[in-house]
């Protein structure tokens, strides 16, 4: 990635999303005059408890779903251990008549974290780890510019295979 990209995150590890525009953003820094968002993760709680939760999604588009499960564990002392696992796959997306080919995707994701805190100070450690396979829709492929313009007029897409 380049400075103009961020990295790939796994939404499920995080407990608050916000985007800040404007002179608010500026806050974080000059490249972030165009905006930025601002990930928070889940609350360290000071008492001994467990937690965890699992998520399914299923969706029709795309013939597929995910699965997200994660566990928390923190302790009166201060010590803490959280994990999330993510699982994503989908297929060819549709338009309303016809398949978009090769637009299917697969994500793996990890985050690990081992943490002390306390009111005055703490520290964490955390483990992060993102894998994603896109694939690119097959008909935006062109190899000239009278290619650009058929496709641009055609209407629809000029390769369209059966879903995958």
């Amino acid at each position: 990635w380049g400075i103009e990209h961020a990295p790939n995150i796994d939404v499920n590890t995080a407990s608050n999303i916000q985007v800040i525009k404007g002179a608010s953003a500026l806050r974080y820094g000059g490249d972030a005059i165009g905006g930025t968002i601002v990930i928070e993760p889940a609350r360290v709680i000071s008492k001994d408890t467990l937690s965890g939760s699992l998520i399914s999604q299923l969706q029709t588009n795309g013939r597929g779903g995910s699965i997200t499960g994660s566990i928390n564990n923190y302790r009166k002392s201060g010590w803490y251990q959280q994990a999330t696992v993510t699982y994503k796959r989908l297929g060819d997306y549709d338009a309303p008549d016809y398949v978009l080919s090769n637009t299917g995707s697969e994500t793996a994701a990890f985050n690990l974290g081992l943490g002390y805190k306390t009111f005055e100070y703490g520290a964490n450690l955390k483990y992060s780890y993102y894998e994603s396979s896109l694939g690119i829709l097959r008909a935006s492929h062109i190899g000239n510019a009278a290619d650009l313009v058929r496709s641009i007029n055609s209407g629809t897409p000029t390769v369209i295979n059966d879903f995958t």
